[in-house]
C-alpha cells in the first residue's frame, strides 16, 4: 500500500513495488471493486483539462479546501485562508480550450514553485473531487478563429438576443 500514493502510474507502482505486472493489476482491480481506489487517465503536459460546475461548490466545503492544499503541496504546507485561496484560484485558472496543462505551468510557474504545488498532485486532486476533467482528444480545445467566433457571440449576438 506505500506504493499507492494518489499520484503513481501502474507502471511506477510495478517498478517500485517488484512485483509483477499482472499481479498488481489484479490487486489494484479489487481495491478498485472496493471503491477504495480510482484511476485516472495518465497527465500528461500535452493534456487538457476544464472545471465542471462542482467547482462553483467545492471550495465551500471546509474538509475538501483544507485536504486540497495538503494534497497539492504534497504535505509540504497546511491550510490557511491565503493558501486555500491561492489553490482555488490556480483551478480556477485552468481552461482546456484554450491551453494545455504545460502551458497553464508556464503561465503559472512563479505561483506554483512560491507556494510548493506539485502540478501533478494539483491535477490529480482535482479529477479525484470531480470539479476537473480531461478534455478528450476528439474535442481538444478550440481554434483561434472558433475562440473569436466564440467571444463574438457571447459579447453581442446572445446579448441582442435576450
Amino acid at each position: 500500500a506505500c506504493h499507492l500514493d494518489g499520484a503513481r502510474s501502474v507502471q511506477e507502482v510495478v517498478r517500485e513495488s517488484g512485483l509483477q505486472q499482472d499481479h498488481v493489476l489484479i490487486c489494484l482491480q479489487h481495491l478498485m471493486h472496493f471503491g477504495l481506489v480510482a484511476v485516472i487517465d495518465a497527465i500528461t503536459l500535452a493534456s487538457r483539462y476544464w472545471l465542471t460546475p462542482e467547482f462553483h461548490v467545492a471550495f465551500e466545503r471546509t474538509e475538501v479546501a483544507r485536504e486540497a492544499v495538503r494534497y497539492v503541496t504534497v504535505g509540504a504546507r497546511e491550510a490557511d485562508d491565503k493558501l486555500v485561496e491561492v489553490v482555488q484560484g490556480l483551478y480556477a485558472g485552468v481552461d482546456g480550450w484554450r491551453q494545455t496543462l504545460g502551458q497553464f505551468q508556464q503561465a503559472n510557474a512563479a505561483e506554483l514553485q512560491e507556494h510548493d504545488i506539485s502540478l501533478r498532485h494539483f491535477i490529480t486532486f482535482g479529477l479525484l473531487q470531480g470539479f476537473l476533467e480531461r478534455i478528450d482528444s476528439s474535442n481538444q480545445g478550440l481554434t483561434e478563429e472558433e475562440s473569436s467566433e466564440l467571444a463574438a457571440l457571447r459579447s453581442a449576438t446572445i446579448p441582442r438576443i435576450k
